[in-house]
């Protein structure tokens, strides 16, 4: 089933707000064996033969913005690709598909780039992301809490903060797992709705009640395919691996990079900081100093 421009099937009418999730990495630690590969392989200056690094990235809409978003955000993959594919970031990145392979001209990359910088710059909406160094979360706590559940705690608060903003209820649409991951994430929301946040928030002063995680988010998660073709998830996924890998360094000489595109869209706090309101990373201190 493909999303329509009106969302009537998708979506009840009662949610103002839209936020589409994408994650990149895996929400796994690592065993004694595994972890000796990963410390060699970074201590060696070589990439890990698994991921070390979590990001959940969340992109926050109004519904009648996302509805003009999404109808534009099409008629770009025509104007380009001359097809609706699903976008992915890895695909700008690698080229594997022959959907992709015109993005190997120069010319063609910067007049995509330039049209995507145009489409996102001329939309409001907000992305919030919450990145994990594993490794360091495995060395800072005897039991580190989930990066996946964790992440979504976080990034619901910051939500409930910028409610103003974008209206007063919010539908969460994230991208279909594994159906047991997708309960997972289900039962993780419904904790959050009848005990609150704070399960692993140091400042407990920004912890959300549960009534507010209430009164703001439906409590139904709706999951899509890739195949589907959602352009709030794309956009999600566009942010997700790309700032992830800024925030730690890992992200020197990409080629067809649209990280600094996402990042303008990045949430900023009343004090003008990024870091703690659209970036929040965990363990604390990793990394050093804070890009934002």
């Amino acid at each position: 089933m493909t999303i329509s421009t009106e969302l009537g099937p998708v979506f009840p009418a009662k949610t103002d707000g839209l936020l589409f999730l994408d994650e990149t990495g895996t929400g796994n630690y690592y065993d004694a064996a595994q972890r000796a590969i990963l410390d060699a392989a970074l201590a060696a200056g070589r990439k890990p033969p698994f991921p070390f690094l979590f990001g959940l990235a969340g992109a926050l809409f109004r519904r009648s913005d996302y509805v003009r978003f999404h109808r534009e955000f099409r008629s770009l993959k025509q104007r380009h690709f001359a097809s609706d594919l699903p976008l992915h970031e890895y695909d700008l990145r690698r080229l594997r598909t022959s959907d992709f392979k015109p993005l190997a001209n120069p010319a063609n990359w910067t007049a995509f780039r330039d049209d995507l910088q145009g489409l996102v710059s001329a939309t409001p909406f907000k992305i919030f992301i919450a990145t994990f160094h594993k490794p360091a979360m495995q060395d800072n706590y005897k039991t580190p809490f989930h990066p996946y559940k964790y992440a979504l705690e976080v990034i619901l608060e910051r939500v409930i903060f910028e409610r103003r903003w974008y209206g007063r209820t919010c539908r969460i649409i994230a991208e279909n797992r594994q159906a047991g991951l997708n309960n997972e994430l289900c039962s993780e929301l419904l904790r959050l709705q009848y005990a609150g946040g704070g399960s692993g928030i140091v400042n407990s002063s920004n912890t959300v009640s549960a009534d507010e995680l209430r009164a703001t988010f439906d409590p139904q998660i709706t999951f899509r395919l890739k195949r589907d073709n959602d352009s709030g998830l794309q956009i999600a996924d566009l942010a997700a691996g790309p700032l992830t890998r800024h925030i730690y360094g890992l992200d020197v000489g990409e080629p067809r990079s649209v990280r600094d595109i996402v990042e303008a869209k990045l949430c900023v706090g009343r004090s003008g900081r990024i870091m703690g309101c659209g970036v929040m990373c965990f363990p604390q201190g990793v990394p050093a100093p804070a890009p934002y």
